[in-house]
């Protein structure tokens, strides 16, 4: 439900921050229209404001359903003062935990939870769309989960694990695109197709970390090659440290937080200026 909306208007209590995280979303915002999210009519009308919010509501003239403007939003049906959702973004960027964002807000741990991942499902919606093209560096992230077979003892399923495969591309525009591709093993005869689908406009590629893929690669790219650019080794490096904050990432959480990292990483790039980011804190590393 969490969806990029352009619905959003200068009179709702939550438009600036609605504003500020959409600086995150760099140009993937410029073709977002006002659009029914029900049935992506773009016929809607205005059709009177929620009182305690002060948020204005939509009626498509096509599906006659009505939606407020924060629909799609991480502040869809808050009822906390914007100066709350100001204070937790302040804690969630210094790295901390869900627990201690609560304790620091004054919120419920399970707010502070169902926050946290608002927050990231709308950020990940719009870093998504960044996808790599012409000359790009990728390597491979395994998430580890213990195995389901359940016709293994609790002794061998503690040691047999599914591998779970996310592709890093980096491009010399200095974007850095985040792709699930699936459960592994991969074998040159099963490539996942979300991979052939995320090469499909690259014309150079240096890929790490996957013997199989990199063989499928060279049958459809020009130029194929293994090993990854220093700087996105590098990435990964710092990521991986950035990881040590947070204790037992599960795997359907997994993808947000990997976008995490990267809005961290565009923040100091390319010079963001968020309102609840201190100077000192622009560092992704």
């Amino acid at each position: 439900m969490y969806h990029l909306s352009a619905l959003m208007t200068k009179n709702c209590r939550y438009f600036q921050l609605y504003k500020q995280l959409n600086i995150l979303s760099l140009e993937n915002l410029h073709n977002i229209e006002k659009l029914c999210p029900y049935c992506k009519n773009k016929n809607i009308v205005r059709h009177g404001k929620v009182t305690s919010s002060n948020s204005q509501r939509f009626r498509c003239k096509n599906c006659l359903k009505t939606f407020t403007e924060t629909f799609g939003s991480p502040f869809y049906r808050s009822r906390k003062h914007p100066t709350i959702w100001q204070d937790y973004l302040v804690n969630m960027w210094q790295d901390l935990s869900i627990s201690r964002c609560s304790i620091n807000t004054n919120i419920a741990h399970k707010t502070s939870f169902l926050w946290r991942h608002k927050i990231l499902n709308y950020i990940n919606n719009f870093l998504s769309l960044i996808r790599p093209h012409e000359n790009v560096s990728m390597l491979l992230k395994v998430y580890k989960t213990t195995s389901k077979d359940m016709s293994l003892t609790d002794n061998d399923r503690s040691t047999q694990y599914d591998n779970h495969y996310f592709s890093l591309a980096f491009t010399k525009k200095k974007y850095i695109s985040i792709h699930p591709l699936g459960k592994g093993p991969f074998s040159i005869h099963k490539i996942p197709d979300s991979f052939k689908d995320l090469i499909k406009n690259i014309y150079s590629l240096s890929l790490s970390n996957s013997n199989q893929l990199l063989q499928y690669a060279k049958k459809v790219i020009p130029k194929a090659k293994a090993g990854c650019d220093s700087f996105l080794g590098i990435y990964n490096v710092n990521m991986g440290l950035w990881f040590l904050h947070f204790f037992g990432v599960s795997l359907k959480y997994y993808s947000n937080y990997l976008h995490w990292f990267a809005s961290k990483y565009y923040i100091s790039t390319f010079s963001l200026k968020l309102d609840w980011i201190n100077d000192e804190e622009v560092s992704y590393q």
